[in-house]
């Protein structure tokens, strides 16, 4: 990661925030990293912003909570790092970053489909794509949280799993949780396979229209072992599980 700007104050309301330029294997990052000072009504509190033109626009690419500034700083610099192997690990397969989306308006509000992105219980109900079993293993819905998730293959299946012959495990983090609007993810995949192997981001917007709630999915820097029609029927999937369970 080669630094363009180096940590500058910002003015950031009440309290002190610094701001750093970055370029992370060619992929452009500010980090704001903040200290709230407490007032009556506020409570202290730390915490980065990374923002980078990944999707449309500059767009907030990751969040977090800290303890301190300097955590804040050093935090938003390890996931800035984060954010440039996976640009590397592109690079050294010879691939450009590998973007595959899918999208579905579903007759819901965009506060119903939220609450099923955060709800540990509701993810193996509609997540698993079609053939497929899901079970959560690990779930922390925050900022920076965790989540672990193994899907099964149920009978017989052309794709072999990727963990095992009948899993794949689905490590995740939590980069973005913007209320009815916006999850982000970074995600990676559990394999001795190097063509599965890379963090990929999924974001999944939640736009109101007049039928209900689009819901779109992006996946970025999409491993090599992935074919593009396998995800996106896997994705599609995902979707209509999605919409059965909230309409």
């Amino acid at each position: 990661m080669k630094t363009i700007v180096d940590w500058k104050p910002e003015p950031k309301g009440p309290g002190r925030a610094f701001h750093k330029f970055v370029d992370a294997s060619g992929l452009r990052l500010e980090l704001l990293a903040y200290e709230v000072a407490e007032t009556c009504d506020v409570p202290r509190e730390c915490g980065f912003e990374i923002l980078s033109d990944i999707g449309e626009g500059n767009q907030v690419a990751a969040l977090g909570e800290c303890s301190t500034l300097e955590e804040a700083k050093e935090a938003a610099e390890a996931m800035a790092i984060e954010m440039g192997e996976g640009v590397q690990e592109a690079k050294a397969l010879g691939l450009g970053p590998r973007i595959h989306s899918a999208s579905r308006v579903i007759a819901a509000p965009a506060a119903t489909i939220y609450r099923a992105f955060i709800d540990p219980a509701a993810w193996p109900v509609w997540l698993p794509p079609a053939g497929m079993t899901g079970r959560i293993d690990h779930f922390d819905a925050r900022p920076g949280g965790n989540y672990r998730m193994t899907l099964t293959y149920a009978g017989d299946h052309a794709n072999a799993g990727k963990a095992s012959a009948d899993t794949d495990i689905v490590e995740g983090r939590f980069a973005e949780l913007v209320e009815n609007k916006r999850v982000a993810q970074i995600v990676s995949l559990e394999s001795d396979d190097p063509s599965y192997v890379g963090n990929m981001w999924m974001i999944w917007k939640l736009t109101p229209v007049p039928a209900g709630t689009e819901v779109s999915i992006i996946a970025e820097n999409v491993p090599p072992g992935i074919s593009e029609e396998d995800h996106k029927i896997g994705m599609r999937s995902t979707l209509e599980n999605l919409a059965r369970f909230v309409e």
